[in-house]
This record gives structure tokens, C-alpha cells and sequence, in this order.
């Protein structure tokens, strides 16, 4: 007659066995999302830009000293930016250029100008074919002989 394993005196153990693998297996899985990043990320020009943070700083609080309003929008494959200063007006004689970077990753991003549009007083600009999820788009002016930086943060679907 087959006895069970409550009375080979084996449940005990059996357990113990399980919890042990099942900690090991969730280990493994924790290890196995860490490493799914892409590891860690070497910022290029590093000390460069830190030496120079009082300056970008600067330039970015000159931008959010001026009052003005921005708004992002992407199609396809074009990215629109509509300025407006403190009173609403939307401003036309902004020029500069757009770098798109992922805030997960320290790599150097794509660099575009972009053009006034008349037609609905806006900027335009080439975003190609990004891919879905977070984008920082940091856009460096320069209005009425001064340079200005401001960046957004759009998701992309």
C-alpha cells in the first residue's frame, strides 16, 4: 500500500525545497530586469557641461523670465511649435534649432532647425520617424539679439 507523503514525514522538506527555488527564481527574474536597460550610460562631454551648467542655466532662465507660453504638437513626421508671449501673441522672429534625446538615455540626440510657418504663426521642424514613448525636445534660440534655451517633454505615440 502506497503511503503519502504526509507520512513519509516528506511534506516538510518538499516545502522548503519549493520555497528556496522560488526565491532563486525570483532572483533571477530581478536580475534579469535590471539588466534589461541597456546598462549603464556614459553622458558624453560630461565635465564640460558641468563646468558650464551657470551658463545653460542661465540661458534657461531667461527664457522662463520672459513669461511666454509654449505648445508642442507632432504629426507624423513633423513637429509644430507655437509660442506666445506673456499677452497671447504668438511670436514670429524666433530662430535656432531642436535636439530630440530620450531621458533614459545619455546618448547625443537629433539636431534640426526650424522655420516659421506664416500660415498659422507657428515653427516647424522634421522629427522623422521616432519611436513610441518619452522624448525631450530642447529647443536653443535666439530672440531679439538674445539666446534663450527651453526644453519640453512630449510623449510620442
Amino acid at each position: 500500500m502506497a503511503s503519502s507523503f504526509k507520512d513519509k514525514g516528506l511534506i516538510w522538506p518538499l516545502i522548503v525545497v519549493a520555497l528556496l527555488l522560488s526565491s532563486v527564481g525570483m532572483m533571477m527574474g530581478v536580475v534579469i530586469i535590471a539588466k534589461s536597460d541597456g546598462g549603464a550610460q556614459v553622458v558624453d562631454d560630461y565635465y564640460d557641461r558641468a563646468v558650464a551648467w551657470d551658463s545653460l542655466n542661465s540661458l534657461d532662465q531667461a527664457f522662463i523670465d520672459q513669461g511666454w507660453l509654449t505648445y508642442l504638437i507632432l504629426d507624423a513626421s513633423t513637429g509644430r511649435l507655437v509660442v506666445q508671449d506673456s499677452l497671447g501673441i504668438r511670436l514670429s522672429d524666433l530662430t535656432g534649432s531642436v535636439e530630440m534625446t530620450r531621458p533614459q538615455s545619455a546618448a547625443t540626440g537629433i539636431t534640426t532647425l526650424f522655420q516659421y510657418q506664416e500660415v498659422d504663426s507657428s515653427y516647424t521642424f522634421e522629427v522623422g520617424s521616432l519611436s513610441p514613448g518619452l522624448w525631450d525636445f530642447t529647443f536653443n534660440t535666439s530672440y531679439a539679439r538674445q539666446v534663450l534655451s527651453f526644453s519640453l517633454r512630449k510623449e510620442v505615440r
